[in-house]
């Protein structure tokens, strides 16, 4: 996922993105990086410093995210076996339960299909 992280003593507005990837990301929690790679904080805690600006696809993207996992979780299936059901790569399942991944819709489709769910817009 990316965002814009406002420095709130500066004003300095920084673009970043979640990563898992970092030597300051612990126990799997995504932390956010800038271009070169220097860490903020971790993603979804308070942080007195930064306000986090994420874009409304990105708000979007990672709520379809969390929507997969929680039916995949609810189904008893591991991330391999969804990704494997779906056709796609654990790796690439794993990036759209976490909003990094821009899946088309014949992808969320196949998704949907394995868990035995319905994709509904509101």
């Amino acid at each position: 996922m990316r965002a814009t992280l406002i420095d709130n003593i500066t004003g300095e507005r920084i673009a970043v993105r979640s990563t898992t990837r970092h030597p300051m990301s612990s126990y799997g929690f995504p932390i956010w990086v800038d271009k070169d790679n220097n860490p903020y904080c971790q993603v979804d805690l308070q942080c007195d410093r930064y306000t986090v600006e994420v874009s409304d696809t990105d708000r979007q993207r990672k709520k379809l995210g969390d929507a997969i996992a929680k039916a995949r979780k609810d189904k008893g299936l591991s991330v391999r076996a969804l990704a494997k059901l779906s056709g796609i790569t654990a790796a690439n399942l794993s990036r759209i339960e976490n909003g990094n991944y821009n899946a088309g819709i014949d992808i969320i489709f196949r998704i949907c299909t394995a868990l035995g769910a319905t994709l509904r817009i509101d």
